[in-house]
């Protein structure tokens, strides 16, 4: 991970390069872009968002984009000092000026993910233990070709270090995701596909995943040393909101699947999910809000995770229990056509809109249907499906049609039985995910046998109460 820097620059709009201002900037990998100014862009107050050219004391172009300034200090005629302002910047880019996101363009994009070591599993440093002799040699293991995404083709490369010192010797390694086109192309397309494999990595690591630095090159070298072409980085520098984050240590016995699991087709299943990202996009944005948000409410999560299993339904598997054209001919027209006249309008309007969807699968039919594409494999974890379907959708009204007396419920009671819904329900969306990426049955049992949901489940399925 690239780490963060402070250091001052001269700042100034792309159309006024003849009026730049001194400032100094943090910037890093994950935070984004803050600038102290000694000066101000804006003379009055602007909510606007703008692009910001800088050069650093070190000689770096910067661009930062969609800029915001605040915290104007503007001081009267006659008093000391001068005008001070701080801007802030979400995105951008060290190493060149870009009047806008579009034109930033490269052949090559590196991204360091957090656990993507842990997950690839190779390293290059061996050790051996003879006598009272230690000896250890470090050496890059070979690039991993994961195949091509489109134009795009992609790689796991590796990167040697050592920091000798007087009684120390550290050797690291680092492990990266690369991505090359043959012609310049936008960042934005490289970025698309940086983030599809960020949610693949999350599904094999079972955690959380971020991009921890992302370098961009062009294809062109600043020079050529000894017939060596020098080519400048790019650094891209946005801001995440988990910047702080922490990595536990994990193996990969704490994993759904590892590199090792999926070679040598690891490409394959990579390009299976991109292929088929669009339809799961409805399905991914529900399932990972509960990845991601460890502080999400257990019954959000519940939620979450239910929403998550009807839009997988809806989008791999379907049906109805009627056609459209046949229902609105048939049956929603005969219950329409019964409805009084003398009813309330808003009354007859949310009658309406009820009516137009009494023919769609209902959240307990869906989960039966997805239960029966593992035939067995979950009724040791989950019991009968069809119980299971009703006992989830029962639940799922409860919390989103509380009755009156809901609230006497024992919250105890409540919250072992969403805890292990919840569980429960994951494990299926992720034995789908893997269905979808062509895993075969076998490996999916595999898979099922070692996921930590199951232990879960196991541990919590009996201590709680049999009815919901």
């Amino acid at each position: 991970m690239a780490p963060e820097e402070t250091i001052d620059g001269n700042w100034w709009l792309p159309d006024r390069a003849n009026m730049p201002i001194l400032g100094k900037i943090k910037y890093g990998p994950m935070i984004g872009a803050e600038l102290i100014l000694q000066g101000v862009l804006f003379e009055k107050p602007t909510l606007d968002r703008f692009t910001l050219w800088g050069i650093t004391a070190k000689g770096k172009k910067v661009t930062l984009f969609n800029c915001l300034q605040h915290k104007m200090t503007l001081h009267l005629p006659g008093f000391p000092g001068s005008h001070n302002s701080e801007v802030s910047s979400v995105f951008g880019v060290v190493g060149g000026h870009f009047r806008q996101i579009e034109d930033i363009k490269f052949v090559k994009v590196s991204v360091d993910f957090t656990y993507l070591r842990h997950w690839v599993g190779v390293t290059g440093i061996l050790g051996t233990i003879a006598s009272n002799k230690i000896q250890i040699t470090q050496q890059a293991p070979p690039d991993i070709d994961l195949g091509s995404i489109g134009n795009f083709g992609l790689s796991f490369e590796f990167a040697e270090n050592c920091s000798p010192d007087w009684g120390n010797f550290r050797l690291t390694e680092n492990c990266v995701l690369t991505l090359k086109t043959s012609d310049p192309t936008e960042y934005t397309l490289f970025e698309k596909i940086v983030m599809d494999f960020q949610y693949f990595l999350t599904l094999g690591v079972s955690s959380p995943i971020y991009s921890l630095s992302v370098i961009g090159r062009l294809d062109k070298p600043r020079e050529v040393i000894d017939g060596q072409g020098i080519c400048d980085n790019y650094e891209i520098i946005r801001r995440n909101s988990q910047a702080n984050h922490e990595q536990p240590p994990i193996t990969a016995h704490d994993m759904q699947f590892s590199l090792a699991d999926i070679q040598p087709k690891a490409g394959h299943y990579f390009a299976r999910f991109v292929e088929k990202r669009n339809r799961l996009s409805p399905v991914c944005d529900f399932y990972f809000s509960t990845m991601y948000n460890k502080q999400m409410y257990l019954h959000q999560r519940f939620l979450a995770v239910a929403h998550a299993v009807e839009a997988y339904h809806r989008a791999f598997i379907g049906g109805k229990y009627q056609a459209d054209s046949k229902y609105e001919q048939g049956v929603e027209k005969i219950l329409w056509q019964a409805i009084p006249g003398d009813i309330e309008p808003d009354f007859r309007a949310s009658l309406k809109n009820k009516l137009k969807y009494l023919h769609e699968y209902s959240l307990r039919k869906r989960i039966q249907d997805i239960c029966g594409m593992f035939g067995n494999l979950l009724t040791p974890f989950f019991g009968d499906a069809s119980d299971f379907a009703g006992e989830v959708a029962e639940l799922r009204n409860s919390l989103t049609h509380p009755t009156p007396t809901a609230e006497e419920a024992p919250v105890l009671k409540k919250h072992q039985v969403l805890f292990v819904k919840a569980e429960q329900l994951s494990l299926l969306l992720e034995l789908c995910f893997l269905r979808e990426m062509e895993f075969s049955d076998e490996a999916i049992s595999k898979i099922a046998s070692r996921s930590k949901r199951i232990a879960a489940i196991r541990l919590n399925r009996h201590r709680q109460p049999s009815e919901v």
